[in-house]
């Protein structure tokens, strides 16, 4: 089965990753290599860790995931708002 919610949170990561690059092209003095290099490393890490995390958690967390991820974005835009 096909997740519409998935396809549309991919798309808005390369978006954000299609902003970070060009940033980087515009950045003098800047090895690229290097830098694709530990971004690359740094985000599979942290994927890694996330889906790990992830599933064992599944059997905790199940529903109550989403009101707290929704909780947390909440609080974020408060703090956003607000400073």
């Amino acid at each position: 089965m096909l997740n519409y919610n998935l396809i549309l949170l991919a798309i808005a990561t390369s978006i954000d990753a299609l902003a970070a690059g060009f940033s980087l092209a515009f950045t003098k003095h800047l090895n690229i290599i290097f830098s694709v290099a530990i971004i690359g490393f740094i985000t599979f890490i942290i994927c890694f860790s996330g889906v790990y995390i992830g599933n064992k958690a599944n059997k905790f967390l199940t529903t109550k995931a989403e009101f707290f991820g929704a909780f947390v974005l909440i609080i974020l835009g408060i703090k956003t708002f607000f400073i």
